[in-house]
């Protein structure tokens, strides 16, 4: 195989698990929305999903924001590079849930009152 077949399919590979990628999170439709806040070391974190799994996750560390759109999956959270983690539901005494995510756990917070005041700000707007 020559050199410049290998790499035109490995393009076309690149361009197709793209395309996969970028259609996966096409069409964030925010109906039925649950938030989902929790704190670890510096960082705030809020999910947002809707119904289908899709939603955004919003990390404040400091007042430096990072917005990753993603995408849940059974028991795993997809983001939009492709990366992914598992997502560990547990029910607390309470009777109220928890996720565990990205090291931090994760209260139900569908009034944003955990949230920090940027996220909310951002989710919101990105209804």
């Amino acid at each position: 195989m020559s050199f410049m077949n290998f790499t035109c399919r490995n393009f076309l590979f690149s361009l197709s698990t793209s395309a996969c990628i970028l259609l996966f999170f096409m069409q964030n439709t925010f109906a039925n929305v649950q938030y989902w806040t929790g704190h670890f070391d510096r960082f705030t974190y809020t999910l947002k999903l809707d119904e289908t799994g899709k939603g955004m996750y919003c990390q404040d560390s400091l007042g430096n924001i990072s917005l990753v759109k993603v995408k849940k999956v059974k028991d795993s959270l997809y983001t939009e590079d492709g990366s992914n983690t598992k997502i560990v539901e547990k029910s607390n005494t309470d009777g109220s849930t928890s996720l565990y995510v990205y090291g931090a756990t994760l209260q139900k917070d569908d009034t944003l009152q955990m949230s920090s005041q940027a996220c909310r700000d951002i989710l919101t707007k990105n209804n």
